[in-house]
């Protein structure tokens, strides 16, 4: 029982074998058990897609040889209870695929759960860019002995109580709350605003989570999995691509046709599958192209500076050298971490571990390559708005920290973030960054602003870039574009940089800086 994938030859074969089974219950339940055993026999003899692009949009579901080794591949990993990411281009067809998918295993008896970042996107009647919908025409396509009698549907839920099963949609932060399913599809997730908790909840309710999806950027949880970002390359997920080159139908010619079509990030995103390039709203979309990422080392001829951000939530400091003859700058170091007292950062500056934190092994090689840099030291810059606030486990300002230890950190605090992004951005064509510092690339490279509506009306000036993860590395390396020396001067008139001859040390005589000797002590 072969089906031909010529068209006319399919539209022949359907006709002529539903025809035959319509009087003749034994062959319908024999196409019906072969469909159930063969997803790719169910898609060519049963099903039909809709594509309003076309003059007659509804069209036989005839898979390409790339989607029968997609297809045949992702029922096995439901089979087997696995999950998946699966990465593409647009108009793969990955849409129609998960919409047989579901109702391939609603026949078999598997319950399943769909979910978007859209709700409209899981069900809106009448609207066949939604899934439901879609669902609600491929079903309607079958001939009516497939289906069970009880076939009942509802928004976002199609189920039975012949068959035990159903197929489920769901959105928002809720997602992934309820009963056991064989597998759930998660489509565009890298665009779901609750991904974590998804990712979390989901882990609970099937063994088999198909993650969908197109890039925009690195630093959401589906980008960081399609890198292999450090926090989650130990977990196993199978991977797909299904990107354009693939298709049998889209050859170079297209592809620069589209080009003549389409935004440099509307690439990146629907096509090139590319997480560097396909931010949405990027602080810096022209990063990659001006920046410049190369093998950075320390250099004893040029002078060392810092640039931090003190967060509530994290603190962050970048060591950049700056070259006076070409006027280039060059991040060397850069280290962020959550949760600690300033003085917990201090140690990066000296070379010396303060013995009262416990730093862990690729912490203490930052310490020790730091050993000699404090030679080259020729000013600390940073946060304006926090220098003079309380570390949130410390009796202290920071400041009045950073001075105990020697580090003196100077800031303006007359210009805006829009001021020292828009410096930040004339400045990256003069930035060589060291490329092991991938947090500190990602950082720069995937801070975007928030989406805004097309219904709202802000002005430019009270859009600020989204604050998360990312937003100290960019916002330390802001403040140093901010607070750029242009020279270093003496009797103001340019001289080399001449090396310091002794480290800091932290100061003994502490009195000066605590009210009374209760303070002191609980200082010490």
């Amino acid at each position: 029982m072969s089906y031909p994938k010529e068209l006319n030859l399919n539209k022949r074969y359907r006709i002529k074998l539903i025809q035959k089974a319509k009087q003749d219950i034994k062959l319908q339940q024999t196409l019906l058990e072969k469909s159930r055993r063969d997803i790719l026999f169910f898609i060519n003899t049963f099903g039909f897609t809709y594509n309003p692009r076309l003059s007659k949009p509804v069209i036989p579901f005839i898979t390409y040889s790339f989607q029968d080794s997609f297809l045949d591949d992702i029922s096995k990993q439901i089979e087997n209870g696995t999950d998946c990411f699966v990465e593409k281009s647009r108009d793969m067809g990955f849409s129609w695929m998960t919409v047989a998918l579901q109702v391939w295993g609603f026949i078999k008896g598997w319950n399943s759960l769909y979910g978007s970042y859209k709700q409209d996107y899981v069900d809106e009647q009448g609207n066949m860019d939604s899934h439901f919908e879609r669902i609600r025409f491929f079903t309607s396509k079958l001939p009516k002995w497939f289906l069970p009698s009880d076939l009942v549907e509802k928004y976002m839920n199609i189920s039975s109580k012949e068959l035990q099963t159903e197929i489920s949609g769901d959105v928002g932060e809720n997602f992934g709350t309820g009963g056991r399913r064989k597998f759930v599809i998660l489509d565009e997730f890298a665009l779901w605003q609750y991904d974590s908790t998804a990712f979390r909840k989901t882990k609970d309710v099937t063994n088999c989570r198909i993650f969908g999806g197109t890039p925009n950027g690195r630093m959401n949880l589906y980008g960081k999995v399609m890198t292999d970002h450090r926090d989650y390359r130990h977990l196993q997920f199978k991977k797909y691509t299904l990107h354009w080159t693939k298709h049998p139908l889209k050859t170079q010619e297209w592809y620069e046709q589209e080009k003549m079509k389409r935004t440099k990030i509307d690439m990146a995103k629907e096509l090139d599958i590319s997480y560097e390039d396909s931010v949405t709203g990027a602080v810096y979309p022209e990063f990659n192209v001006h920046s410049k990422l190369d093998k950075v080392t320390f250099n004893p001829e040029w002078p060392l500076y810092t640039s931090w951000d003190f967060g509530r939530d994290m603190t962050a400091i970048i060591w950049i050298q700056k070259d006076y003859h070409t006027n280039t700058n060059y991040v060397v170091d850069a280290f962020q971490k959550t949760n600690c007292d300033i003085d917990f950062f201090v140690p990066f500056m000296t070379g010396k571990v303060d013995t009262r934190f416990g730093y862990t092994e690729s912490e203490l090689a930052i310490i020790n390559k730091h050993q000699d840099w404090y030679k080259n030291y020729a000013g600390h810059f940073g946060d304006p708005y926090s220098l003079d606030q309380r570390n949130s486990l410390s009796i202290n300002t920071i400041r009045k920290q950073l001075n105990i230890a020697g580090i003196d950190v100077h800031c303006k605090r007359d210009t805006t973030v829009h001021d020292r992004i828009q410096k930040t951005a004339l400045a990256l064509r003069r930035l060589t960054i060291d490329k092991d510092l991938v947090d500190f690339i990602q950082a720069i490279q995937q801070s975007r602003y928030p989406e805004v509506r097309e219904t709202a009306q802000p002005t430019s000036e009270k859009i600020l870039p989204i604050h998360n993860y990312l937003s100290h590395f960019r916002t330390a390396c802001e403040y140093w574009f901010d607070n750029e020396p242009e020279q270093i001067q003496q009797d103001n008139k340019p001289v080399t940089y001449t090396q310091t001859t002794q480290q800091p040390e932290f100061k003994t005589d502490l009195e000066e800086y605590f009210q009374d000797e209760k303070e002191r002590v609980r200082y010490l």
